[in-house]
């Protein structure tokens, strides 16, 4: 899934992206935004979740990779984890809240 920087960053691409993409990929990914996203799914979603262990925000942080596409100021985000319904919600959730 690929989401647009909230910031324009002047075209800078790739592993030499600006500040303000990577401060956006740590937004995208940050405890605040997944807890919200955590909070807003359906109670069969948030109740998978609760099984990952005490901390299932933390978790869920750790089965999300964000990066900046190459060549583009667009950010992709992949999710990892052992549930593939949960892992896409969470992922639709974060897009949801961060646009």
């Amino acid at each position: 899934m690929q989401v647009e920087a909230a910031v324009s960053t002047g075209g800078t691409q790739g592993v030499n992206a600006s500040r303000s993409v990577m401060s956006e990929l740590q937004v995208l990914t940050s405890r605040p935004l997944v807890q919200s996203v955590l909070d807003k799914l359906p109670a069969d979603q948030r109740q998978i979740a609760t099984g990952l262990g005490p901390d299932p925000v933390a978790v869920l942080q750790s089965g999300l990779q964000a990066d900046v596409a190459q060549g583009t100021d667009a950010v992709e985000v992949a999710p990892h984890g052992p549930n593939a319904g949960l892992a896409a919600a969470v992922v639709s959730g974060l897009v949801a809240d961060y646009t």
